[in-house]
């Protein structure tokens, strides 16, 4: 699965502002999540994002360090291009979620926390939106 995933990688990451072209195209979504779903348990980084997302919270202000994980160095990008597909295609609760993984194992990767700071926004304006009554509308 690493080499069949650093073949078909992009050869440059996506930045958060660079075009929807430059994402992994919905074929390769399918086949980067068939590929993290043949992860073994112990290369799997979800138990470790705890620290991240307190972090997150401000409850934890500590010096954040990469999670202790054996996941291959070719294949450690594999989340940032599955939170940057769901972000360009604004599923923003996935591109969350995956932006979440892959600070657990790049914590300086700038352009996840903007592409989390961004879905979160998205999703709180989404909601704001929702809760908006329809005869306020035409004050704001």
């Amino acid at each position: 699965a690493v080499q069949a995933f650093d073949l078909y990688k992009p050869e440059c990451l996506p930045e958060i502002n660079s075009y929807k072209l430059d994402s992994i195209t919905a074929d390769l979504e399918q086949f980067f999540l068939k590929i993290v779903a043949l992860m073994p348990n112990e290369l799997d980084p979800t138990p470790a994002t705890t620290k991240i997302l307190e972090f997150i919270k401000g409850n934890d202000f500590e010096t954040l360090e990469p999670a202790h994980t054996s996941l291959p160095y070719k294949i450690r990008c594999i989340f940032y291009l599955l939170a940057d597909y769901y972000f360009k295609n604004r599923d923003f609760s996935k591109a969350i979620k995956y932006y979440t993984l892959d600070l657990t194992i790049s914590p300086t990767r700038f352009d996840s926390w903007a592409g989390m700071a961004l879905s979160k926004a998205s999703k709180i304006e989404t909601r704001l939106n929702g809760l908006i009554p329809l005869k306020y509308v035409n004050l704001i």
